[in-house]
């Protein structure tokens, strides 16, 4: 790994770190569809700033490629908040440990690319840790982590499709500014056709106390993303990657600091199974 890229490598991680942990106070005091809605909304500002700078037309392919891509990730974001609106951000967090094998496994049936013995087993060892960290007693699956574990399998497919119109286009902006808009449309049909089916949807919304971590969230999101998107695009993709093995350990920390969460024994030892196995993936 270059020394000289780690420090910029490493920013996407830090910044997802403090935006989970902001958005889990907004998710707590809200409702879900309203909190995933507000937080993409304002994540569109700094890739917005970010488009400012780019002058780039997208093909109808990489139009096509960017608004699937906000598709799926409209349908993480709703199970990924609904999980850490009553669950531990350390275990969701745990649970997102899964993404590279998934992103390996995608790549392998779409683009047909071979998988080594190697990489048959760092991903076993994820699939184990991953298992025993969304364990309750005994061998009891926690079902409500389940939604995190199926909006990391959609945010993989988010970043294939918008890593390929993002190479494509030779620009990261402008398919992730489209995404995003795609996402925040989707959030807000959704909300206007369901707000007055759940009484949860019938008081005033977005709390005062929700409001500046939804806000703070939602920026801290689009940043990460626009961010990443750059590492896309000069190639620092594979030392980003190996920092956000490093995420879900960063947000353990922050969520035992701000909100006194604790893992129990056979959790964290899943975590550090997990983490073993995905950075072995990460730097084949």
């Amino acid at each position: 790994m270059s020394l000289s890229g780690s420090p910029i490598a490493s920013i996407p991680t830090l910044i997802w770190a403090a935006q989970v942990t902001v958005a889990k106070k907004a998710a707590r005091r809200s409702n879900t569809l309203i909190t995933g809605t507000f937080i993409t909304g304002m994540g569109i500002i700094p890739i917005l700033l970010y488009s400012i700078f780019s002058h780039v037309s997208l093909t109808g392919y990489e139009l096509l490629l960017s608004i699937g891509s906000g598709l799926f990730f409209f349908t993480g974001v709703m199970l990924y908040y609904k999980a850490i609106e009553t669950e531990q951000i350390a275990n969701a967090a745990g649970a997102g440990l899964i993404q590279p094998l998934l992103i390996l496994a995608f790549s392998t049936v779409f683009l047909h690319e071979g998988v080594t013995l190697y990489q048959g087993i760092a991903g076993a060892v994820i699939v184990f840790g991953v298992l025993m960290v969304i364990t309750l007693k005994g061998t009891k699956i926690n079902r409500k982590l389940l939604p995190a574990i199926l909006a990391n399998i959609l945010w993989s497919a988010y970043w294939i499709l918008a890593s390929e119109a993002i190479i494509g286009s030779g620009n990261a902006a402008m398919p992730l500014l489209f995404s995003r808009i795609t996402t925040f449309a989707a959030l807000m049909v959704t909300y206007i056709l369901l707000r007055g089916k759940f009484k949860k949807f019938k008081s005033a919304g977005l709390g005062t106390q929700a409001i500046l971590p939804a806000s703070l969230s939602g920026l801290l999101d689009g940043a990460g993303n626009g961010l990443f998107g750059f590492m896309i695009l000069t190639g620092l993709i594979a030392q980003a990657s190996v920092f956000l093995v490093a995420l879900p350990i960063l947000i353990t920390a922050l969520g035992y600091v701000f909100y006194k969460e604790r893992l129990n024994k056979i959790q964290s030892i899943g975590m550090a199974v997990a983490i073993v196995g995905a950075f072995a993936l990460a730097i084949v």
